[in-house]
């Protein structure tokens, strides 16, 4: 008896994953083609027990990258919700509904699904403190792996390259004031021939520039204006000194 009830309650659980969020953008006019898409969640609530429509979600720049990302979040949410109950921290839990994705047109103004800043905050709210009510009871249970729910509850941190190809940027909002062509300001004073005042009121006075010296070549000494070289005088030789002739003196016979 008690496998039938349990396993009822699988099926009840499973059928309730399956199901999607009630609420969706309308389509698109005729003709118009979209460069934004998004899905829509219904978010359970661990405190109250109710549900909370979610439409303002993130944004991709393709059909494709949205189904590849709601697939992803459908199967944590799924997880997360299945260790909950095995672990008996509330067998009542069950997991989000997630919505296709299609066209967001939530920033339209014209369109039925537009969501003002008010109504937009107050979603974000409600889905932040549903996420916080379920990290509470997370973090009061000493549960082995509760630290990879708590990663999958928030969301990994997206890759660079990825968020950027993937997500869209917030668009500003769209306005119905022309702005008026820039134009040149006028930058003429007067006439360009008149005299300014301050100039009439002047008198000029002539002012003496001084001639400039002349300037005076330097002229290079050249090889006639040089005085002859002076030959060395040459003594002539002094002879050597006279020597007296010698005497003979007689020896006595």
């Amino acid at each position: 008896m008690f496998s039938l009830r349990r396993a009822a309650f699988a099926l009840t659980l499973f059928l309730t994953a399956a199901l999607h969020a009630q609420t969706k953008c309308p389509p698109l006019p005729e003709g118009t083609t979209c460069d934004h898409y998004h899905y829509h969640v219904s978010v359970w609530n661990i405190e109250s027990h109710t549900y909370e429509d979610i439409a303002t979600t993130r944004q991709f720049v393709s059909a494709a990258a949205c189904d590849k990302t709601r697939s992803a979040a459908l199967r944590e949410n799924a997880a997360l919700a299945d260790f909950i109950r095995t672990t008996k921290i509330d067998t009542s839990m069950v997991p989000n509904r997630f919505g296709d994705c299609h066209c967001d047109r939530t920033e339209e103004a014209s369109s039925t699904g537009f969501l003002n800043a008010k109504t937009r905050a107050a979603q974000l709210r409600a889905q932040q403190d549903a996420a916080w009510s379920l990290r509470e009871r997370l973090l009061g249970q000493d549960v082995p792996g509760v630290a990879d729910q708590l990663n999958s509850l928030f969301g990994h941190p997206p890759v660079s390259d990825r968020f950027l190809r993937e997500t869209m940027p917030p668009r500003p909002p769209a306005t119905t004031s022309v702005r008026a062509p820039a134009t040149l300001l006028d930058s003429t004073i007067g006439s360009q021939t008149a005299t300014p005042p301050i100039a009439a009121s002047l008198s000029l006075v002539p002012v003496p520039v001084p001639a400039p010296s002349p300037v005076v070549p330097q002229q290079t000494p050249s090889a006639a204006a040089k005085p002859p070289a002076q030959t060395p005088d040459v003594q002539p030789p002094t002879p050597p000194p006279a020597v007296p002739p010698a005497v003979v003196t007689p020896r006595n016979q």
